[in-house]
């Protein structure tokens, strides 16, 4: 059987807060550090042998949005900035 890695989140509509079940060590990473920041909002409920974990944390903390497209114009434009930039440093 392949090693799924995976993130799942839950929340009942009503809810004050939501549950996420991570055993992606990038989300893992995230959450660890969230709870050390924000003990009182960021709960780890339990971590497994494997090192995936439960967690809770506040509605309103979960965003969704679309990857930043950017076109090839503002890109050379942005870049050209960053030199002029870095050259005056």
């Amino acid at each position: 059987m392949a090693d799924y890695k995976e993130i799942a989140f839950n929340n009942i509509e009503g809810e004050k807060a939501w549950t996420v079940s991570a055993s992606q060590r990038k989300w893992i990473t995230k959450i660890k550090k969230a709870a050390v920041k924000y003990p009182n909002q960021v709960v780890i409920k339990h971590t497994n042998k494997d090192g995936s974990l439960v967690a809770e944390f506040p509605d309103g903390w979960l965003k969704f949005s679309p990857k930043r497209v950017i076109s090839e114009k503002n890109r050379e434009a942005s870049r050209k900035r960053m030199t002029e930039f870095q050259s005056k440093a």
